[in-house]
Parts: C-alpha cells; sequence; structure tokens
C-alpha cells in the first residue's frame, strides 16, 4: 500500500504519514501543483491520496500518473467526485420531521469509513468521546447498517460517511466525503491505516 500525502504535512496529515512510516508502508509526499509523481514504477499496489482536497483535475492527474507506475488509487475520477455528491443517497439522509439529537449544542455524530461495503473505522465527530454516552449494541449495528447501505447507494469503495442521530433514536447520512480529504475524528491514525492495509492486503490486486 502506497500513502500518497498530498499538501502540507502537518496535523493528521502528519499523524497518517508517520503511522504508514511505522507500519513500513511507502509514504510520498506530493506539494501542491507538483506536475510529476516523484515515484517509481514496480509491482502493483494499491494507494490512496490523503491530504489537502484536489480539484478534479488535480485528481485525474493523480490517478493517471499513478496508475502509469502500477498503482491504483482507490478510486477512480467518478468515484472521487461521488464520493462528495451523490443523489442516490437522498432516501438515507430524509429526517422524516426529526431534528437531530442536541446535547450542549452538540449532535450525536459519527465518522465511519467504508471499504467495499465493509466499515473499517468509526468514531465521533464533535468531542473527544460520545457526549451521550457508549453506543449501545443495537446503535452500532444500526450505525454500521447504514455506511453499508450509503456506499453500495454511491457505488463507491473507499468511502466516508456520516452520520447523525435523530430524537427518536433512528440515524440518517447527513454527508459523505472521499477519505483522504477529511478529518479521522476520535480514530487514532495507526488503526486506521492498520485497519485500510488489512483490508487491501485481502482484496488482492485488481
Amino acid at each position: 500500500m502506497l500513502v500518497l500525502i498530498e499538501g502540507a504535512v502537518q496535523g493528521e496529515t502528519l499523524a497518517i504519514a508517520q503511522a504508514a512510516k511505522a507500519l513500513r508502508y511507502p509514504v510520498v509526499e506530493v506539494a501542491p501543483g507538483t506536475p510529476m509523481l516523484p515515484i517509481d514504477g514496480g509491482s502493483f499496489q494499491w494507494g490512496f491520496v490523503f491530504g489537502s482536497v484536489p480539484t478534479m483535475a488535480r485528481y485525474q492527474s493523480l490517478h493517471s500518473q499513478a496508475k502509469e507506475k502500477n498503482v491504483v488509487l482507490l478510486n477512480d475520477v467518478t468515484q472521487h467526485a461521488d464520493a462528495r455528491e451523490s443523489e442516490a443517497l437522498a432516501p438515507l439522509r430524509s429526517l422524516d420531521g426529526h431534528a437531530l439529537r442536541r446535547v450542549e449544542n452538540k449532535t450525536r455524530s459519527y465518522r465511519l469509513f467504508v471499504l467495499d461495503a465493509d466499515v473499517l473505522a468509526m468514531g465521533f465527530l464533535d468531542a473527544p468521546s460520545d457526549v451521550f454516552g457508549a453506543l449501545s449494541e443495537r446503535e452500532q449495528q444500526e450505525l454500521l447498517e447504514l455506511a453499508r447501505k450509503a456506499a453500495l447507494c454511491t457505488r463507491v469503495p473507499w468511502l466516508a460517511v456520516d452520520a447523525s442521530q435523530l430524537e427518536n433514536g433512528e440515524w440518517r447520512v447527513t454527508d459523505t466525503h472521499a477519505p483522504g480529504n477529511c478529518e479521522l475524528g476520535t480514530i487514532d491514525p495507526s488503526h486506521f491505516v492498520a485497519s485500510l492495509a488489512r483490508a487491501l492486503d485481502m482484496r488482492g490486486g485488481c
């Protein structure tokens, strides 16, 4: 697995780079606007981009150049766009007249990272820990199922799903993202990298 760091290496981007290096995965830092990827060709490997949000033209360039070096980014250009906006998610977004559950102006919101409809990692978004208390087994299963449905609806293999709880206890999708361009929330960077690498090892080549 190859990790492409796009933009400034700081904060969570730095944490991801350090976690990948500690686990002995190659990390390539790419300054914004760099015309050519500084990587050599070799045997096939999966790759993912983490860092600043690239334009569609920039992502197209990164994807094409990586492919020439036998590195396949997890989402193609169309999937990268659909990860950020997809009309197929409308049924999963509907609030049905209910407000989001809140305590002290915080919503009960989680971010889930999904590869091939399997949830690899999830974490609370609005605070260091869930101010509403631990998820029940039922709530956790509902969250996982909602994230899987979102991935299947969008047909995006590598997807970040934000989900929030309504006042009636149900969960709804509130947003989706390209996973490399959003915060991890309470997810440990080492766990994130290790979980993705393990899933890609099981996935095999394309």
